[in-house]
């Protein structure tokens, strides 16, 4: 009984820093790391590339902005041929979530 709670605590502490449950192809108790297509167009890949991350601590402390605008306008991208999403995470302690723009 006396570890019970401290394993409860435990358990739902480490569960908030799921950024990698959006994943597809799920997640994974000790370390992530995948990357993952999400649109693609007809067009020839483009040849720059942006990248824009958010992160996620205990799911007490998050910031950063993954979208696609801030992708694109960190590669200098003004016609977009890809979308791919990069997840990581650490035994749900630590995660990240990247959104990687490909065009010109």
């Amino acid at each position: 009984m006396k570890t019970l709670l401290p394993t409860l605590s435990l358990i739902i502490l480490t569960a908030c820093a799921t950024t990698g449950m959006n994943s597809g192809t799920g997640t994974a108790f000790i370390n992530m790391e995948t990357t993952e297509a999400v649109s693609v167009t007809a067009h020839k890949l483009g040849t720059k590339t942006g990248m824009a991350c958010s992160s996620n601590i205990l799911g007490v402390y998050a910031s950063g902005d993954a979208s696609v605008h801030t992708a694109a306008k960190a590669g200098g991208i003004t016609n977009i041929t890809s979308i791919d999403k990069q997840f990581t995470n650490y035994a749900f302690v630590y995660g990240k979530m990247c959104t990687i723009v490909t065009g010109n």
